[in-house]
């Protein structure tokens, strides 16, 4: 039987109802037999409470009226505790069973054949026992004893029984828990007929609301909506559907509006099938191409529809126009092409354009000269003549400052009058061009002598120097000028360019109105640097960067202690001088991804090394100013602190991270304490306020600068210093380390003023962080043998 075909011919709510009154009717019947059970276990547990208060005041009343005097008495008594139903009975027995008294001599015998009275043992009960049995009867049994006459502590004792039926306590107790439960069955059909409203009202009828509204969109009626308040899921659905109403609502007048602006487009469109017969062609066809539909098939393969796209320009000679065209095949759902979609336009304007801007493309807008790629073409055409051909670079010297004063277009002005001087000091066959901003290029053609170069360019330096007028004022301005000579200096165009650029390069750092010729050794020395500058931003990710670490140990047993890690570029197979690139890296910004990549390896290399050897070997990290003063050193720093743990990292800093903001180089300072990196002033001595940086920030070693170690032995001054710094040091309980240790004799001097670690040629050069582990190895092993 299938339920949910069944209840699909119910409202949602009666199906909700039947469900809930299922639900209500199940866990009915649940609390029902429940509550009879607990009623029952109540009824049970009550008659065996006034049992035993019934049995301890006939315990009471009895004592005294247990012999042959009182046996009316007995009998009054034992008729009293039998009151409770109609069937109780009362005994009064003695320890061998034999019945005394009894309140009803009939159901006597009963008593005594239950099971109840053979297993209980009398000589047993020393108090008042009740108990229920499993035949609704519950059992009672008082001991009443005296002491014998003429003894001391021999009792003598009889025993009260008494029988009580609870059965027509369990009957009472079942009828108020019958009555309860009807009471509750009429409430819980009340509450279903209550929710079958509240489902009507809150599902139904919107459900129904929605429905018809749905019916009336398909319909036709784009202004129905469901529009149900509230904030449930019925008003959640509702919304969605009024959206879903507007999008299509709005989708279709997109369409409506395609087809308009379809129909109304200025490109030509036409739709063609397999038969070459267009299907759609909109005004722009009938108008670029006319009535004639000849014109619609030319762009077609052999009259066939093309099977894959397609686009390219034509002249079409029946117009007289050029036109760019886009064949695009359509197909069907079996990926058969059924159509071809041709989209024409008119470009016979742009064409005249594009002529225009390639013309406009060789020529300077600001001056009129000729532009950078026409300059260079042009040489490239002398060069091919063979004659001596003078290539000069000339800038502006102060531009910069003029337009700073007075303004860009002042500036403008000016490059407009050295282009007219420069144009009437060398007409043609020479050529005057603009490169860009405030250069400019000669070149001169046919000359009979190199030196000839040199004074056509110290004539353009000389008549381009005088004053130029400025925003009312006359300033004074100077070109510099680099020179290159074909065929002395190079043959190729951009080569003779780049020489002469480079010319120009050293004559801007001798100052304006200078020029200079092209020098193949020094200006290859101005390329190695722009080179060295350019690979010096990417060594990081050629991974060219080396990590060497040269080793510090104690002056009093020699054993290696730890190790300072330095950085080495390999390039082009060969070690770059840090003292050459680094300078260079802390210029062009460089330094900072090389000093996260020196931190991170050291960081690497060190818990790899503690990982090994079992303990750690500290490996002190420089952190250059310009990194010091980065944003995220502080998260990168605590990020290597969770990735290796075992690292022994000693940060190192010179005096010159404290240029700007001491406050805040201090907080830097203290928060990288604070996350365990020992830090360590470097270069000691050299800088300023060396003693208050010492005082107010947390260092842990103090680096002495190897100028003052180097002639310390034969300078009393120097060696006075290194002993006070020393002693300071150590006072502030510093660790101190001597940089640049060369010879025994500064090691013995050093030795003896206590320095904690020495760091020199003398002990171990920089080698290779990979080397660092079995140098340790060795020296513990010597120093232990």
């Amino acid at each position: 039987m299938n339920v949910r075909a069944v209840l699909s011919r119910l409202p949602v709510a009666a199906q909700v109802i039947v469900a809930l009154f299922i639900l209500g009717l199940g866990s009915h019947a649940v609390v029902f037999g429940l509550s009879v059970w607990d009623a029952l276990r109540r009824a049970q547990h009550e008659a065996v409470i006034d049992l035993r208060g019934q049995l301890h005041l006939a315990q009471g009343l009895a004592g005294p009226l247990v012999d042959e005097n009182h046996r009316e008495e007995l009998a009054v008594l034992l008729k009293s505790l039998a009151i409770l139903a109609h069937d109780d009975v009362a005994l009064l027995v003695n320890a061998d069973g034999r019945i005394i008294e009894t309140s009803d001599a009939e159901l006597a015998p009963r008593m005594l054949a239950s099971p109840w009275f053979r297993q209980i043992s009398l000589s047993n009960i020393n108090s008042v026992t009740v108990k229920s049995w499993a035949d609704e009867h519950v059992y009672g049994v008082a001991p009443i004893c005296e002491v014998v006459p003429g003894t001391i502590s021999v009792r003598r004792c009889v025993y009260l029984l008494v029988e009580h039926g609870t059965a027509w306590r369990l009957s009472a107790a079942k009828f108020a828990e019958l009555k309860r439960s009807a009471a509750l069955l009429g409430v819980n059909v009340l509450f279903s007929l209550l929710c079958w409203w509240l489902i009507n009202e809150a599902v139904a009828k919107p459900s129904q609301r929605i429905i018809q509204s749905i019916s009336r969109f398909r319909g036709g009626d784009r202004e129905a909506r469901c529009t149900l308040e509230g904030s449930d899921e019925l008003a959640g659905i509702s919304s969605a559907i009024d959206k879903a109403f507007e999008t299509i609502t709005a989708q279709q007048q997109d369409l409506q509006l395609l087809e308009t602006a379809v129909s109304q487009s200025p490109a030509a469109i036409v739709l063609i099938d397999a038969e070459g017969v267009a299907r759609f062609r909109n005004t722009a066809h009938q108008r670029i191409h006319g009535p004639d539909e000849s014109a619609i098939t030319t762009l077609l393969q052999d009259g066939r529809l093309r099977s894959e796209a397609w686009s390219g320009e034509y002249f079409d000679e029946m117009t007289g126009r050029w036109l760019r065209a886009v064949v695009s095949p359509i197909k069907d759902d079996a990926g058969q092409i059924t159509h071809n979609l041709i989209i024409t336009e008119d470009i016979t304007d742009q064409k005249g354009y594009e002529a225009a801007l390639l013309r406009k493309e060789t020529v300077d807008d600001l001056t009129g000269l000729p532009n950078r790629d026409f300059g260079r073409e042009r040489l490239r055409q002398v060069l091919g003549g063979g004659t001596m051909t003078a290539v000069i670079y000339l800038d502006i010297d102060g531009l910069t400052r003029v337009n700073e004063t007075f303004g860009y277009e002042s500036g403008n002005e000016v490059i407009k009058v050295v282009a007219k001087r420069l144009q009437e000091l060398f007409p043609p066959p020479a050529l005057v061009c603009r490169l860009a901003g405030d250069e400019f290029l000669l070149v001169l053609p046919g000359l009979g002598i190199a030196s000839e170069a040199e004074i056509q360019a110290a004539r353009a330096l000389r008549e381009c120097s005088a004053p130029y007028a400025v925003a009312g004022s006359m300033i004074a301005l100077t070109l510099r000028a680099g020179v290159a000579v074909f065929p002395r200096d190079g043959s190729d165009a951009a080569i003779l360019i780049d020489d002469a650029y480079s010319a120009a390069i050293r004559a801007r750092e001798t100052g304006g109105g200078t020029y200079r010729l092209f020098n193949r050794t020094l200006d290859e020395q101005v390329k190695r640097r722009f080179e060295l500058d350019n690979d010096l931003r990417q060594a990081v990710a050629r991974d060219e960067l080396r990590l060497f670490a040269q080793a510090f140990v104690s002056p009093v047993d020699g054993i290696v202690r730890g190790a300072e890690v330095l950085v080495r570029w390999e390039r082009d197979g060969a070690l770059v001088p840090p003292g050459e690139f680094i300078p260079l890296a802390e210029r062009n910004g460089a330094i900072v991804p090389i000093s996260e990549w020196i931190v991170e390896n050291a960081a690497k290399a060190s818990s790899a090394m503690s990982d090994h050897l079992g303990f750690q070997a500290p490996i002190s990290v420089n952190i250059s100013a310009v990194e010091f003063r980065s944003t995220d050193l502080l998260s990168r720093l605590e990020g290597i602190r969770e990735r290796y743990p075992l690292a022994a990292l000693e940060i190192e800093v010179t005096e010159g991270v404290f240029a700007g903001d001491m406050k805040t180089a201090g907080a830097y300072l203290k928060a990288i304490d604070e996350m365990g990196f020992p830090l360590a002033i470097d270069d000691f001595g050299t800088g300023y306020s060396s003693l208050s940086y010492l005082r107010d920030f947390p260092f842990s070693k103090l680096k002495i600068d190897r100028s003052f170690i180097v002639d310390m032995v034969e300078r009393p001054r120097h060696r006075d210093i290194v002993a006070a710094t020393v002693a300071l040091a150590h006072h502030l309980g510093l660790v101190v380390t001597a940089e640049g240790v060369e010879d025994q004799a500064q090691n013995d001097l050093l030795k003896t003023m206590g320095v904690d670690y020495i760091q020199g040629y003398l002990f171990h050069k920089p080698a290779p962080i990979e080397q660092f582990e079995d140098l340790i190895r060795r020296n513990r092993s010597e120093g232990s043998s």
